[in-house]
């Protein structure tokens, strides 16, 4: 866990953090415990936000939590949920419901990698689609239901995608082949 990352911030969030005031919006952030989405959710927790994190790991996203905690004004809290299936969409979504009593902002942080295709059993490249692509899928629709919900107000989905899509890793066709789908 170590201390703070000081990763550079994506553009697109550049653009939120510059023009939308974050005091009390409500934000989820998938694959929070990673550096990008420590990064965005440190940054949103010292603007005001409210935020809540998810990740597979509990100890990871303890360790967040418990370093982002007292870095501004705003509050953050996590949950844990393996977002390839809908057992963990439905877990993460029922605390974003009970949490943050709807919500602003959405973030799609989480991936996880892959090897070569043909050194991967088919229930492992399934699984890096599941999560890299699939969940960005079901989290949108249930941002946005929830962003609906709230009448005519206005709400930000975020996906972030990876370079590898355009630098074409060799041995990662599977996760290029996911965040492609992210970058369409």
């Amino acid at each position: 866990m170590g201390g703070q990352l000081n990763l550079p911030l994506p553009r697109a969030f550049q653009r939120v953090m510059e023009t939308a005031s974050l005091a009390n919006k409500r934000v989820l952030i998938t694959g929070g415990a990673g550096g990008v989405g420590r990064a965005v959710a440190g940054q949103m927790v010292r603007l005001g936000a409210r935020v809540l994190i998810t990740d597979r790991s509990e100890i990871d996203l303890r360790g967040v939590t418990e370093q982002l905690a007292s870095a501004g004004p705003g509050d953050i809290e996590a949950v844990t949920a393996d977002l390839s299936n809908s057992t963990g969409l439905a877990r993460m979504f029922e605390r974003v419901d009970e949490w943050l009593g709807g919500l602003d902002i959405l973030v799609c942080c989480a991936g996880v990698g892959s090897g070569p295709l043909m050194e991967m059993e088919e229930a492992d490249w399934r699984y890096v689609i599941e999560s890299n692509l699939v969940s960005y899928v079901a989290c949108t629709q249930g941002a946005i239901e929830r962003m609906r919900a709230e009448g005519d107000r206005e709400g930000i989905v975020i996906l972030v995608g990876s370079i590898s899509v355009h630098i074409k890793a060799v041995g990662e066709s599977v996760y290029n082949a996911s965040k492609g789908g992210v970058a369409s």
